[in-house]
This record gives structure tokens, sequence and C-alpha cells, in this order.
């Protein structure tokens, strides 16, 4: 999936200290598409109007600092810019027009405290 839709992979970062180099602590990959069901998320459709996140990871050891709830903040605004860069410059790829995730029941709760909607 990060070969396929590389604008919708994004990765959170830390750096324990000046020395060490960062660390991945978690990441957020989607894919576009055209329907929402467990097969379309299967592939990538570059000018699907629907964006289908398939995972919000955070390392064990750093869950539970918001770092979730702030990489799916940036997620959504960079998806927003990358809707007004669609607009504004009439690219190839179209704007997105929701974003969509399947989840488990026990975390509804934190996706909906995220912005998103229970269907």
């Amino acid at each position: 999936r990060q070969h396929q839709a590389e604008t919708f992979f994004r990765c959170a970062v830390v750096a324990e200290t000046e020395e060490t180099d960062e660390t991945v602590v978690g990441f957020i990959c989607a894919t576009r598409c055209t329907s929402f069901t467990h097969e379309s998320m299967t592939s990538h459709v570059a000018g699907g109007q629907l964006l289908a996140i398939h995972s919000v990871v955070v390392r064990e050891e750093y869950r539970r600092q918001g770092i979730a709830t702030a990489m799916l903040k940036e997620y959504i605004e960079h998806v927003e810019e990358f809707n007004k860069k669609s607009n504004k410059y009439r690219s190839s790829s179209s704007p997105i027009q929701e974003i969509m995730l399947m989840a488990k029941a026990n975390l509804l709760p934190f996706y909906i405290s995220a912005g998103f909607q229970a269907h």
C-alpha cells in the first residue's frame, strides 16, 4: 500500500535525544476506492472519491499518549491540503469526497472522539 498510495501513507516519528535517529512510533495508511467494502480495500483506485483508512497503528510503548489522536488530526489536515491542491491546480488527482474506515467495536469511542461517525 505504501508504494501504491504513498500520498496517503504517513508516519509519526520521535527523536529520543539529539544524538539518536528518529524512531517511527506509528503510521496511518489508506487507499482510494470508489465504494467502501472489505473487498474494495484490497486495491488502490487512483481516482477513487473515497479514502479508506486501513490502519492506524502506534507502537505499544507509545500508546495512550495522544499520538494516535494527533496522527489522525494531522492526517485529516493532510487530506484537506491535498484536496485544496487538487482543486487549485486542477491536477489529474480528483479531490477526496469522504474519509472512511472500518474499526473494531472496542475502538469506536476513540474514532468517534477523533471526529468520525459510526454507521
